[in-house]
């Protein structure tokens, strides 16, 4: 008797192995931030700094699908140790036929003043790209001043940003 539970036992999980996908897929969306206008409105009492900025945002090969905003916030106790600031990005995308409020996607996390770089996830996002929330994103300031952000995320290949 412990023997056929046995072979029906590994002749489940054999049969289940078939079933689930051996590993998750993983898409990701290469952006372009290209920067319109940049402001830095320092506190009156000098305790840090908000940095504003906007623009387009645009696919590698340069074709604009959406605008943006970022914040950036420094403050004299908590950033300027590491050279750093708390980062929000909000990335607009055309509303569809009906007009109405644009789909949105709102990365956040820090940047660092000294390479550049950026680092964080989605941490929000309108209904339509309500898959994308918890994706890894990551960016780098180019020489134009333009950001290159890539938003990975594990899930199915066939889901897209615009």
């Amino acid at each position: 008797m412990f023997r056929s539970i046995k072979i029906l036992l590994v002749a489940g999980l054999v049969a289940s192995a078939f079933l689930w996908p051996a590993h998750a897929f993983a898409a990701q969306a290469n952006l372009v931030l290209v920067r319109s206008t940049l402001s830095n409105d320092v506190d009156a009492d000098n305790g840090g700094l908000w940095q504003y900025e906007g623009g387009t945002v645009q696919t590698k090969a340069g074709t604009t699908i959406g605008t943006y905003i970022l914040q950036r916030r420094v403050t004299t106790s908590g950033t300027q140790t590491y050279n750093t600031a708390g980062e929000t990005i909000s990335l607009f995308f055309a509303p569809g036929t009906s007009g109405g409020l644009p789909p949105v996607i709102t990365v956040e996390g820090d940047y660092s003043y000294n390479s550049g770089a950026f680092g964080g996830s989605v941490s929000a996002a309108s209904n339509k790209y309500h898959w994308i929330i918890g994706a890894d994103a990551t960016g780098a300031v180019g020489t134009s001043s333009n950001t290159n952000l890539v938003i990975t995320w594990t899930a199915s290949d066939s889901l897209h940003v615009p």
